[in-house]
């Protein structure tokens, strides 16, 4: 397990003790559980974790923080795994009607497990994360992923995301929405995350990546290729990136690197001694990576290095005229990270954090309110893990068997990877159809008159299957 030390960062803010759950600044998480035909909400685990002042804090269910503690490793109520004791700071799905997130949490995380309470251990300085490079660690067979955030009231807005720099464990969506009012002056809406089951998306790992990926699938997650014993040093695809860097480190040395993000213009030259200098608008050098730097984002200094790390990840590292243009990304070379790529092809918005730093050039999952007033409210819905036959379009031709829904407008959606299509319907998520039989023109779906918020869009194919998806109407 990893240690998340105080050295982190110091978030200021609020007492520790009896934070009530309805304290000012503070605004409510919904969850939505879509995989309860298999998981219902009492074997869903809530593990929420944070730094208030310069301490590492649990959660409890209504989002009281308490000071973590090694002595709650022994506490009533503590867990015990493999011999080892472990403090129970989770809560299930059923008892978190009330959960609140506080007015002033850095580092936020809120771990989810399936099936299963999450195994960590910490005190007011450190939390032992779950390791997925590690095989006995205590969540290893856990079913287990995680929202993160960080928030202070009337100091930092929210910002939170889904992450898979480490691992894709389960699908999810988290949907961030902030109304005006109340001092805030422009409402924001939008989500990020899967929304497709578990099983295709364990599918389309499986059909879209190569054979050295193979080992990045295993029985309860997807591990990062950082996260894979097999690129590591020493092992089977330690040097897996070595032909293509040391392909543009001989390039570099003739046609030095050259790249433009749009205000600054970077450049970079091998010199004699097979260290990359940067000159341009920020100067560095860098001696020619590994492929375990590459993947862990490691050793690349500064901004200019942050954008080639992201390049060497899409591989497209050897234009730099293709850093900042994203239909290129993954397309140019056949090295590149291929587990991110899977995630960029199905997540909501093709934005996801498949790397360290995917937030270059705007392609992670982060959102970002405006104001640092609190949200309406943070909402989470478990996808299903397993594909209901009820939810499959036969005739749809996306290897996903789930119709895609893109946002287009404020007033209308665009329908895509469909059959021929028998009706559309918009429910409200407490199942009341607000729309029947919408007019579909040419796939699209007009909005018109719909109230903002959330939908489920419903599609029934000639055969009468149905299959839906996720909406955000503004």
């Amino acid at each position: 397990m990893r240690k998340v030390v105080c050295a982190l960062g110091i978030v200021l803010g609020l007492s520790i003790s009896g934070l009530h759950a309805q304290v000012a600044g503070s605004f409510p998480v919904i969850f939505n559980n879509l995989a309860n035909a298999t998981y219902p909400d009492s074997q869903i685990y809530i593990y929420s974790i944070g730094m208030t002042g310069n301490q590492w804090c649990y959660m409890t269910k209504d989002g009281t923080m308490n000071p973590m503690s090694a002595a709650d490793a022994t506490a009533p109520g503590h867990l015990t795994k493999n011999g080892k004791n472990y403090p129970n700071y989770n809560f299930r799905l059923s008892e978190a009607q009330n959960f609140r997130i506080p007015p002033s949490v850095g580092g936020g995380r809120i771990y989810m497990g399936v099936g299963s309470p999450l195994y960590m251990t910490g005190d007011a300085g450190g939390v032992q994360l779950p390791d997925p490079n590690n095989p006995g660690d205590p969540n290893d067979d856990v079913y287990y992923d995680w929202f993160e955030y960080t928030y202070i009231y009337n100091q930092l807005q929210f910002g939170g995301n889904t992450t898979q720099v480490d691992l894709f464990g389960f699908p999810y969506v988290a949907i961030v929405r902030q109304d005006a009012g109340n001092g805030v002056t422009n409402s924001f809406l939008d989500s990020c995350g899967i929304n497709i089951p578990r099983d295709q998306v364990i599918k389309y790992f499986q059909d879209s990546m190569s054979a050295p990926f193979d080992s990045c699938i295993r029985s309860h997650r997807v591990v990062a290729p950082r996260s894979s014993a097999q690129f590591g040093a020493g092992h089977t695809y330690a040097n897996y990136l070595k032909p293509y860097l040391d392909s543009l480190w001989t390039l570099w040395k003739t046609a030095p690197l050259s790249f433009y993000n749009g205000t600054q213009h970077y450049i970079g030259t091998v010199d004699a001694n097979g260290v990359l200098q940067f000159t341009g608008a920020e100067a560095g050098s860098m001696a020619e990576p590994t492929t375990q730097a590459v993947w862990a984002c490691a050793g690349f200094p500064g901004y200019v290095g942050a954008a080639l790390s992201a390049a060497m990840n899409r591989g497209v590292a050897g234009n730099g005229a293709d850093f900042y243009v994203p239909s290129t990304y993954y397309k140019r070379s056949p090295y590149k990270n291929e587990f991110s790529k899977v995630l960029h092809d199905i997540s909501i918005h093709h934005l996801a954090y498949g790397f360290g730093y995917d937030d270059n050039n705007n392609q992670s999952s982060v959102l970002i309110v405006g104001s640092s007033k609190p949200l309406t409210s943070l909402t989470i819905t478990f996808e299903p893990f397993v594909t209901s036959t009820s939810a499959i379009v036969p005739e749809h031709k996306s290897v996903m068997n789930r119709p895609a829904i893109r946002y287009l407008s404020n007033y209308q959606i665009v329908l895509g990877n469909v059959g021929p299509v028998e009706n559309v319907s918009v429910v409200a998520l407490n199942g009341k159809i607000v729309v029947k039989n919408a007019l579909v023109n040419n796939n699209v779906v007009s909005l018109k008159g719909l109230a903002g918020g959330t939908y489920y869009v419903q599609i029934k194919d000639k055969a009468g299957n149905i299959a839906s998806a996720m909406v955000f109407k503004r």
